[in-house]
């Protein structure tokens, strides 16, 4: 969830508490209408570990944690909440990294890329609409008995340990 500008106290609140936020604001109104959804977006490093990321994949962790707690709790309420992690998806974000790495390493972005789509089944980068469907899915009908997981959009990358 990306809510910009969040201000409690009087205080801008790091990124990290937005998912806190919002759910704490949005559970009451939820349970009052019999239910709701949260899909938090968290990553691969989600799901493992990769050398170098320890804080991001120290926060991808605990996204998933609160997650997995808050459908414990409010799974009862008709609250299902869930995790979608997507793997290398055409953005912004992903053209930077890779153009990072190219840099540090003295190749190519093309020979970055060649490099990290071989370890994904698909041998591509996903694109945002990928995301969006399984978002999509977990907000529709046809998950109404679906809460505490981790959805990989990955193309079948291997997720590190």
């Amino acid at each position: 969830m990306f809510c910009g500008g969040i201000r409690r106290n009087g205080t801008s609140v790091s990124r990290r508490y937005y998912v806190v936020l919002m759910a704490q604001a949005a559970i009451p109104f939820m349970k009052e209408q019999g239910g709701g959804r949260i899909i938090s977006i968290g990553s691969t490093g989600s799901l493992g570990a990769e050398p170098g990321f320890g804080a991001y994949t120290a926060m991808k962790h605990g996204l998933v944690g609160l997650t997995k707690t808050l459908a414990a709790e409010f799974g009862v309420d008709g609250i299902l909440c869930n995790t979608v992690c997507p793997g290398y998806i055409a953005t912004d974000m992903h053209s930077a990294a890779n153009a990072r790495l190219a840099i540090k390493q003295d190749v190519t972005v093309d020979q970055i890329e060649t490099q990290r789509y071989a370890a994904v089944a698909t041998r591509r980068a996903g694109f945002p609409v990928d995301v969006a469907n399984a978002v999509a899915y977990l907000a529709g009908p046809q998950a109404s008995y679906v809460t505490g997981i981790n959805l990989p959009v990955t193309g079948g990358v291997p997720y590190g340990i």
